[in-house]
């Protein structure tokens, strides 16, 4: 026979299954939107390191124009600061490379969660929105 706190103990016990499932729930969309955030500033730290690259090949360009300009003309004392230059650019741009190799490789982890937290959401980036409204206006 069932008594009245038998009952109630059910109820809260349901009650309390209720609960910790939203909480659960919640927790998903809270990590998902934690995993979305971290995968736009990780792209936006990625396409800052590419623009620096750019950058930096530009500035290695001007450079190395100057340095065959000044062997041209037999300027040594140009030539060995230009070298030194030339080489902390280089070097520079090493780093920047090593950085956005591991930026990407963030970014294929994150999207890899992203599917694995939420796989029916299609998670688009920035440069991938613009190609798709350019295609609907060539239509």
């Amino acid at each position: 026979m069932e008594t009245v706190h038998d009952a109630q103990t059910r109820t809260e016990i349901a009650e309390a299954k209720a609960f910790f499932a939203q909480i659960q729930s919640t927790s998903k969309v809270t990590g998902a939107l934690n995993l979305r955030f971290q995968l736009l500033e990780t792209e936006r730290k990625f396409r800052r390191a590419c623009e620096q690259i750019l950058a930096l090949e530009c500035k290695m360009d001007d450079m190395t124009s100057r340095y065959e300009k000044a062997k041209s003309c037999n300027q040594r004392n140009f030539r060995y600061t230009l070298r030194l230059q030339l080489a902390v650019v280089e070097g520079v741009q090493n780093v920047y490379h090593d950085y956005a190799r591991i930026q990407a490789e963030k970014i294929n982890e994150l999207r890899e969660e992203l599917d694995m937290v939420d796989p029916e959401t299609d998670y688009v980036t920035d440069d991938e929105e613009d190609m798709e409204v350019s295609d609907y206006d060539e239509s």
